[in-house]
C-alpha cells in the first residue's frame, strides 16, 4: 500500500472553504431564492399545461408542419391566433418534436411548401410539375416515405354531406378538427424580403424585392373597355359549411352550386371592382368539375378567347381556395381579426418559367403583386399570407398582371371568404388608381 505523506493542498477550492470557513449567513438566502424560483417556475407551467388557455391560442402542431415549412426551417417563429393578436401576445416556440404534414391532393399546387428540413422530415417530392403540351398540372403528390398516401381530402369534415334544406347546427369554431391560426413570417429569414413585402421564392432565381418595387407595373388602365378578367381554374372549391353557407357537396369540399364556392368570392370581387369604376369580365363557368383532370387547359382556351375579343384587358385573377391538412388529420383556418370581424388570410401565387414553359414576362406578373402585396400589407398587416413564387405557369403568360389569387382555405366560412374579398378589393382599387394616376 502506497503511503501518503506531506499535507494535502486544496488549491482550487475557495479560501474560506480550505480554512474550514463557510459563512451560512451569505449561501443560504442564495439558495433558498433559486429554489423558490424554481417551484414557482414548476408550478406555473404545470397549472399552465393543465389548461386549455394556452393550447387553445398556440398552435404547435401548425408551427411544426405549416410555419416552419413557410419559413423553409424548423427554428421558432411565432403563432398567432385573432385573440393572441388582439391582447398583442405572441408565443416563440422552440425544440418542438418533428411533426410531419401533407397537403390536400384537391388543390394541386395549393399551399405546396418546399422541401426542408430533410434530415428529420423525410424527402419532400413534388410531382405538381406542368404537363409541357398543355399548362396542365398533375395531381399526384407525395411527401416521402414516412407519410403516408393522400386521399382526396379530411374524412372529418364531411357534414358538408348535410342536405341543403336541413338546418346545420355545426360550427368551425367547435369542430376539434379544425385548427384557426394566423400566417405571418417572424423574421425576414427565409424570404425574399424589402419594404414589408414578403416573397417565400420556390424558384432558383434570385429575386432583389426592392427593385420590383421601384419598377411600375406595365399596365395601360385608360380604357373605359374591360381592363380586368376574374376567372376560376378550381371553380367548384367550396368552404366550411357553417351557419346559412350550407350546400350540397359534388365532391369532398367543392360544389358546383356558384352560391357557395368560389365563383361567389369572384362576385363579390367583381362587384366591388365594377362599382370603382373598372371594367371587369367575370368567367363564372366551372372547369373542374366532372372531371379534374384538364381545368388548367380548358382554362387557357376561355382566357385566350376572352383577350382575342377584348384586348384592352391587362388582368388577369385566377381565384382559388387553399386547403391545408395535417399528416393527423387536422386541417387549417387562417384567419386574422380586421375591425373586429374575422377574416380569412389571403394568398398571392405567381409562376414563372422555371418548369419549363414559355412565359418570358413572368416578371412583370410579380411586379404587379409586389406592388399589390405591399398595399394589401399597409391597408390590413395580417391580411396577406407572403407572396409564394413557383416554378409552375399556371397560365400567366397570358397578360403582364396575372397571378392566382388564394382565398382562404377550406376550413375557413363563405363568410369569412367574402369579407377577405371586400378587404382584397379595396385594396386592389386603391392600387389601380395610383397606378392610373400616373398615365
Amino acid at each position: 500500500m502506497t503511503e501518503l505523506r506531506g499535507k494535502p493542498v486544496f488549491q482550487r477550492l475557495p479560501r474560506r472553504l480550505r480554512r474550514g470557513r463557510v459563512r451560512l449567513g451569505f449561501v443560504f438566502p442564495k439558495l433558498l431564492f433559486l429554489l423558490l424560483g424554481a417551484l414557482v417556475l414548476r408550478l406555473f407551467f404545470t397549472l399552465l399545461g393543465q389548461s386549455s388557455f394556452l393550447w387553445e391560442r398556440i398552435d404547435t402542431d401548425f408551427f411544426e408542419s405549416v410555419l416552419s415549412s413557410e419559413l423553409w426551417s424548423s427554428r421558432s417563429t411565432e403563432v398567432l391566433n385573432p385573440n393572441t393578436i388582439c391582447l398583442a401576445q405572441s408565443a416563440v416556440l422552440t425544440s418542438l418534436p418533428a411533426y410531419e404534414f401533407r397537403m390536400a391532393a384537391d388543390d394541386e399546387f395549393d399551399g405546396e411548401f418546399s422541401p426542408f428540413g430533410i434530415e428529420t422530415w423525410g424527402e419532400l417530392k413534388n410531382t405538381d410539375a406542368e404537363d409541357a403540351s398543355s399548362g396542365e398540372v398533375s395531381e399526384t403528390t407525395a411527401l416521402g416515405d414516412s407519410v403516408d398516401s393522400i386521399s382526396s381530402g379530411d374524412e372529418s369534415l364531411q357534414s358538408s354531406d348535410t342536405d341543403s334544406n336541413t338546418e346545420n347546427s355545426s360550427s368551425v369554431e367547435n369542430d376539434p378538427n379544425v385548427r384557426s391560426v394566423t400566417i405571418i413570417p417572424s423574421s425576414p429569414a427565409g424570404y425574399d424580403y424589402g419594404e414589408g413585402v414578403y416573397i417565400k421564392n420556390e424558384t432558383d432565381y434570385s429575386i432583389d424585392v426592392g427593385s420590383y418595387l421601384n419598377r411600375k407595373p406595365k399596365l395601360d388602365l385608360t380604357s373605359d373597355d374591360p381592363v380586368i378578367l376574374i376567372i376560376h381554374t378550381h371553380a367548384s372549391e367550396a368552404y366550411y359549411p357553417d351557419g346559412e353557407d350550407i350546400y350540397v357537396p359534388t365532391d369532398t369540399e367543392r360544389t358546383d352550386d356558384k352560391n357557395y364556392n368560389v365563383v361567389r368570392v369572384g362576385d363579390e370581387i367583381t362587384e366591388l371592382i365594377e362599382e370603382h369604376g373598372y371594367g371587369v369580365i367575370h368567367i363564372r363557368d366551372i372547369f373542374d368539375y366532372p372531371s379534374y383532370s384538364g381545368s388548367y387547359t380548358r382554362t387557357l382556351k376561355v382566357i385566350e378567347s376572352v383577350l382575342e375579343e377584348n384586348p384592352t384587358i391587362q388582368i388577369v385573377i385566377d381565384i382559388h381556395r387553399d386547403a391545408m391538412v395535417s399528416a393527423s388529420g387536422s386541417t387549417y383556418r387562417t384567419i386574422t381579426e380586421i375591425e373586429e370581424e374575422m377574416a380569412a388570410q389571403i394568398l398571392l401565387v405567381v409562376g414563372t418559367d422555371e418548369g419549363g414553359l414559355k412565359h418570358p414576362n413572368w416578371r412583370e406578373n410579380l411586379t404587379l403583386a409586389v406592388h399589390l402585396q405591399k398595399r394589401l400589407t399597409e391597408d390590413y398587416p395580417l391580411l396577406a399570407r407572403p407572396i409564394n413564387l413557383r416554378s409552375e405557369r399556371f397560365n400567366q403568360h397570358a397578360t403582364f398582371g396575372s397571378f392566382i389569387l388564394e382565398v382562404g382555405t377550406s376550413s375557413n366560412t363563405l363568410k369569412e371568404a367574402l369579407y377577405s374579398a371586400r378587404l382584397f378589393a379595396s385594396s386592389f382599387c386603391n392600387l389601380l388608381d395610383a397606378i392610373a394616376s400616373e398615365q
